[in-house]
C-alpha cells in the first residue's frame, strides 16, 4: 500500500520523568498512549533535579485563584503514586519519551523535550 504508515506492534514505550516536577498532564499522556493496542507504557524515574523554585508554585497557585480551573486540571501537581499502574516493565524499551534534563542513555531511541536548547 503506497504511503501507508507502518505502526510498531508490541511496542514498549517508557516515559522518563522527574519525580519532583510531575503534573497531571503526564498521567493523561501515559493513559492516552496506553490505550493504543499492543503498546506497553511504563515510567522510569530520573534521579531528580533540583525542585522547582517556590516562585513557580506560587505563580501556579495565583493562576488557580484567578482562573479557577477544575481541581483535576492537567496543570495540577501529581505524585509518584499516581503512576502506579505504569510500573517499569522488564526488557529494552523501543522508545523513551524523556521529559527530564538528564543525559540520554546510549543505545536507546529517545525523544527529548529540552527547553534549554531553545533559549536565546
Amino acid at each position: 500500500m503506497r504511503g501507508a504508515i507502518v505502526l510498531m506492534w508490541n511496542m514498549k514505550l517508557v516515559l522518563r520523568l522527574d519525580p519532583t516536577r510531575l503534573r497531571r498532564w503526564h498521567i493523561h499522556l501515559a493513559a492516552r498512549i496506553a490505550r493504543r493496542t499492543d503498546t506497553q507504557v511504563s515510567v522510569e524515574w530520573s534521579p531528580g533535579a533540583e525542585p522547582l523554585p517556590s516562585s513557580i508554585s506560587m505563580l501556579l497557585a495565583l493562576e488557580r485563584l484567578i482562573y479557577r480551573p477544575p481541581i483535576d486540571d492537567i496543570t495540577a501537581a501529581a505524585g509518584v503514586q499516581d503512576f502506579a499502574k505504569f510500573q517499569t516493565t522488564p526488557g529494552h524499551a523501543d522508545l523513551v519519551l524523556d521529559f527530564t534534563a538528564d543525559e540520554p542513555q546510549l543505545g536507546t531511541k529517545t525523544w527529548r523535550t529540552d527547553v534549554r536548547r531553545h533559549r536565546r
